[in-house]
């Protein structure tokens, strides 16, 4: 169940290779990328035929065609995101070479990415990300430099990173320097933040013999993004809520803490 359209007869089949509710199988999940177990969560069964006024209760006879479907859907036990198959069953004349087509969605397609679901980053920065990723699966690679440079800056802007100084442009360059004595993250890191704008000014300030970033880079521009967003929301927030869950396991040791601690 590996590609996304796989075929089977269903000559002889036995019923325990038929998918049942609440049973795993091992494929490859669409989000993370990775050969997991899946779960089968969700079953529904619906019959078409090609003639419209064929009416079962009425005509003892079958049509000439007919399919059914299964609509199955499927969890991932890794990262618990969930992909649709639909299983067809075409039948005609002789039911002995019916087969079996399974499609999956979304689609799996090695060379495309699969944007990432984040909790805790704003909603406007969500819209400028997925569109990131958006462009560079359609192979908009000047657009994708340019949405992944605004995000950045957007970035930048909801964490406080305000150039106030008369003398300092309010640009990138200065956020991006600004961000290194904030502490937010190391400092050799913020410093690589420099490929974002490189990238990122490339694409927005047209030369006749510049050439539009290549697609080994945007994939890992967009992979660095993704960590930094993790890093910087994701990560943050989710270490917060463990750790407030585990003071609550001593009260008493905690309620100890000098008031400028706590704070």
């Amino acid at each position: 169940m590996d590609a996304d359209r796989s075929i089977q007869s269903t000559e002889n089949m036995p019923e325990a290779t038929i998918p049942t509710l609440n049973s795993r199988q091992n494929m490859r999940c669409r989000t993370c990328k990775s050969i997991t177990q899946h779960e089968l969560v969700f079953i529904h069964t619906a019959s078409f035929t090609d003639e419209e006024e064929y009416d079962p209760q009425l005509s003892h006879d079958q049509p000439n065609y007919w399919e059914d479907r299964t609509y199955r859907l499927w969890i991932c036990m890794g990262c618990q995101d969930a992909h649709m198959e639909i299983a067809i069953q075409e039948h005609g004349p002789q039911p002995e070479q019916d087969p079996v087509f399974s499609t999956f969605y979304p689609p799996y397609e090695p060379g495309q990415k699969q944007a990432r679901r984040f909790s805790y980053l704003h909603e406007n920065l969500i819209e400028i990300y997925r569109e990131a990723v958006l462009c560079y699966n359609t192979g908009a690679r000047i657009s994708c430099a340019a949405c992944l440079r605004a995000l950045l800056e957007g970035i930048l802007i909801d964490q406080g990173v305000i150039i106030n100084e008369e003398r300092k442009k309010d640009d990138l360059f200065n956020k991006i320097e600004k961000l290194r004595t904030m502490k937010i993250i190391p400092t050799s890191t913020a410093t690589l933040l420099h490929s974002f704008r490189f990238m990122g000014n490339q694409a927005l300030h047209f030369k006749l013999e510049s050439m539009p970033p290549h697609e080994v880079e945007l994939s890992y521009a967009i992979e660095a993004m993704e960590q930094f967003i993790y890093h910087i929301y994701e990560a943050q927030k989710d270490l917060q809520k463990k750790l407030e869950i585990l003071a609550k396991f001593r009260p008493d040791d905690m309620d100890k803490l000098p008031p400028n601690v706590k704070s």
